[in-house]
């Protein structure tokens, strides 16, 4: 069996479904500390002036971002045990805006850096998934599966293959200001073009 990205995943996974809860939590608490810790050593080796390309790198470190995959299997691996947590799926979502908030305002303060966005969003991305998984398992009505958003899932990783370029673009002819709200129309225009390529690259 050659040793990709796939493989990799289905090794792990297997000794994971035959994990109890209570290992389970204990792997994800580990690799959640694991991934903070190192954003808050990295942060200060980052060069204002060199920003794009170190933080592209640092966000890249494979082991580092493994843990986000290992969270993801970590919950389904959880939810076949049986775990079902009492997750409002709308109170669930609510907790994104709301990690945004925070993570905007401990970065005022100094206690992080303005890019350590993404690493402080995976328990709210984490709880927003299992919230949807619990609704989806009960037969539930989700918003989740309407066709527009299944649509948009299906063109996803089209997405991912083209936002970058996209953003990269936009930095060199749209005019934006650091942590602004006239911001709002760069990401506007960003939204609708990556849609745009991501449903003719899936088609």
């Amino acid at each position: 069996m050659s040793l990709t990205w796939d493989n990799c995943l289905k090794i792990v996974i297997r000794p994971l479904l035959r994990l109890r809860l209570p290992a389970l939590a204990i792997i994800a608490a580990i690799g959640l500390f694991v991934e903070w810790a190192y954003w808050f050593f990295v942060q200060d080796l980052i060069d204002p002036k060199q920003y794009w390309i170190q933080l592209s790198w640092f966000l890249r470190f494979p082991p580092v971002r493994f843990v986000e995959f290992l969270l993801g299997m970590i919950a389904a691996a959880a939810l076949l045990r049986g775990w079902r947590p009492k997750l409002n799926l709308w109170l669930a979502l609510s907790t994104v805006p709301a990690s945004v908030l925070l993570l905007w305002w401990g970065a005022q303060q100094g206690w992080w850096g303005a890019h350590w966005s993404q690493q402080g969003l995976v328990p709210a991305c984490v709880v927003v998934v299992l919230a949807a998984a619990i609704r989806d398992i009960s037969g539930r009505p989700s918003i989740f599966r309407s066709k527009p958003l299944v649509a948009l899932g299906a063109w996803s990783y089209a997405f991912y293959l083209v936002h970058l370029s996209v953003i990269h673009w936009l930095m060199g002819t749209v005019k934006s200001s650091p942590a602004s709200w006239t911001n709002l129309k760069v990401l506007l225009i960003w939204t609708v073009m990556g849609i745009a390529l991501a449903w003719a690259c899936y088609r």
